[in-house]
């Protein structure tokens, strides 16, 4: 099957497709302190919890957990207990399920993805892999991914 996009050809059956669809089903839904997409609820970082910052410095402290997933710049989502994001890693990019309380890897999945895309340009030693954010979708319950290519 191809598409066509003005005089350029595209196969879907490519090794590496201009968009990766990964249909994770999700055993949770959406509550309203979710970050389901990019930029959150309302997909404009607006957050509807108080930080509780009275000004002058942030109190001390350290993070709760930190977990590796390897090379990129995805973002986070969150979705009840679990936090999903990607990274890339021996040509592949994977997606992470993490625990919020505890940083643990509960699930994985990953496709075979280059490291680039074919039209990637600018600083290649800036970063590696996924740039994009999963997107959760609270009517089907799927985890949207999008590869580099």
């Amino acid at each position: 099957m191809s598409f066509r996009f003005g005089s350029a050809g595209v196969r879907s059956g490519m090794r590496n497709t201009i968009a990766t669809l990964l249909l994770c089903l999700l055993p949770c839904s959406v509550a309203a302190d979710d970050w389901p997409h990019w930029r959150g609820i309302g997909r404009n970082g607006v957050v509807n919890e108080s930080s509780h910052f009275r000004g002058g410095n942030w109190p001390p402290g350290k993070p709760l957990w930190s977990s590796n997933v390897n090379s990129g710049g995805s973002g986070p989502i969150v979705i009840g207990n679990r936090l999903y994001t990607m990274g890339w890693k021996n040509g592949r990019d994977h997606i992470y399920a993490l625990d919020t309380k505890t940083g643990q890897v509960v699930w994985q999945q990953s496709y075979a993805c280059p490291a680039y895309g074919r039209v990637s340009d600018g600083d290649k030693g800036l970063y590696s892999g996924p740039s994009s954010c999963p997107s959760y979708d609270k009517s089907t319950g799927y985890l949207y991914t999008l590869s580099t290519d």
